[in-house]
């Protein structure tokens, strides 16, 4: 399976007794790519948010809250990735455009954080229905 558009870092949590300091992003970052916008998404447990490909946007993803499953294929429909990120897995995925991707909410409260390189327009993404690609979730 190619990986070259998908990429996996690590995440540092800072320990503190009045609450933790989740690090997510600086610009000294290999995979920052300039500031558009930072939006949130809230996932419902057991729910699915698929497909969705940009053609333009570079993602960065992080989920601060809760468990969500992240599953990427290319443009031949053929499966690049999926991965479990959260807070007992802190990481942060870096994802470059003309990829499909879908994720699903693990637990009861999951929130999707994503800094991207562009402001989100519908006219720069495409959307497939979700049995559009075969996936077992």
């Amino acid at each position: 399976m190619s990986k070259e558009k998908i990429f996996i870092d690590d995440l540092k949590i800072i320990k503190n007794n009045k609450g933790n300091i989740f690090k997510f992003l600086d610009k000294k970052n290999k995979t920052f790519n300039n500031f558009g916008e930072i939006y949130i998404s809230e996932i419902k447990q057991n729910k699915v948010k698929a497909w969705k490909l940009h053609k333009e946007m570079i993602m960065n993803l992080v989920v601060p809250v809760g468990h969500v499953k992240f599953v990427f294929f290319n443009t031949d429909f053929e499966l690049i990735y999926d991965i479990v990120i959260g807070e007992n897995n802190y990481k942060k995925i870096n994802v470059l455009p003309s990829i499909w991707f879908g994720f699903k909410g693990i637990d009861k409260k999951n929130l999707v954080l994503n800094f991207s390189n562009i402001i989100h327009s519908d006219k720069e993404s495409l959307n497939l229905d979700l049995n559009t690609i075969n996936y077992e979730w």
